[in-house]
């Protein structure tokens, strides 16, 4: 393929993503705010709606009628919040070791008070 081709498949990919996230945009938000525990999560996960949606753009046929496209739209959108998910650490769990060391040293100096 010419580099002219190239470019063309390439605008046409950018004009479908933006025509996409402007008639969608309020409903991929919402989605986020619904399914995130704040403000800034939300933020995270919009992103990352955004860059899925960029990559798998091809996976929607032009020719999509707006129900299949909110249908293909909600399962890019369940896919990132899945793998948010299992990446979240669980409630109540800390990730700073600093806390797991203190509660180590708070085990060892009761063991010696035996």
């Amino acid at each position: 393929m010419s580099g002219t081709a190239d470019s063309d498949i390439g605008t046409l990919r950018h004009e479908r993503y933006m025509a996409l996230l402007g008639t969608f945009n309020r409903h991929i938000e919402h989605y986020c705010i619904v399914h995130s525990n704040s403000r800034a999560e939300a933020d995270d996960l919009m992103q990352d709606v955004f860059v899925a949606v960029r990559e798998n753009i091809d996976g929607l046929r032009a020719d999509s009628t707006p129900p299949q496209v909110n249908r293909w739209l909600y399962k890019v959108m369940r896919t990132v919040f899945i793998r948010h998910l299992r990446h979240r650490p669980a409630p109540g769990m800390t990730t700073e070791l600093s806390d797991a060391e203190g509660i180590r040293a708070e085990e060892h100096d009761s063991t010696e008070e035996l």
